[in-house]
């Protein structure tokens, strides 16, 4: 099967067994429809970030996937995948079971090899690349370990904000 699009997709969770959680949804990320698992991060522990009360250290991971799901195909998608690891949307940056975020997408045209970021701002409940996604290490440590060149804020790639982000703590604990 040839695919449309080429996704990144971040996984993240601090409550419950998040060894478990996240290899469960990376298998869950796997049986989408139309969709072929490319790629995982290793999975990296972080401290908890713009938060208000304390809560427990996150692991956090990427998975690269080929699909041909929409942006809001898989995005509807994930979030089910967020129900039924009962992910509970109670408090912006509260603790959770699994967090599943659509990072960028990029439209892949087979005819003359090019593949082309797809930018969406201000839509309703999505925007790509993830608004936030250059500014957060925890993001973009395993993301530059499965696609580098993904583009994010300003046309510039993971790796380049990357690098810019070093001042935030991430540790690589293992292979997911």
């Amino acid at each position: 099967m040839i695919f449309q699009y080429e996704a990144i997709v971040a996984l993240g969770a601090n409550l419950g067994n998040l060894w478990q959680t996240l290899r469960w949804a990376v298998d869950q990320l796997a049986l989408l429809p139309q969709t072929q698992l490319q790629e995982v991060s290793g999975a990296f522990q972080t401290a908890p970030q713009e938060v208000n009360e304390p809560q427990p250290d996150y692991l956090n991971a990427a998975v690269l996937l080929h699909t041909q799901l929409g942006p809001y195909e898989l995005l509807e998608l994930t979030q089910t995948i967020e129900q039924q690891a009962g992910r509970i949307r109670q408090r912006w940056h509260g603790s959770r079971t699994l967090d599943l975020d659509l990072i960028c997408m990029t439209k892949m045209d087979f005819t003359c090899g090019v593949k082309t970021a797809i930018i969406e701002n201000n839509l309703p409940k999505l925007a790509l690349p993830h608004p936030r996604a250059h500014a957060r290490a925890f993001v973009l440590a395993p993301v530059c370990e499965i696609a580098p060149t993904c583009v994010l804020n300003a046309g510039l790639s993971a790796a380049h904000w990357s690098a810019l982000a070093q001042d935030q703590p991430v540790r690589r604990i293992a292979n997911l």
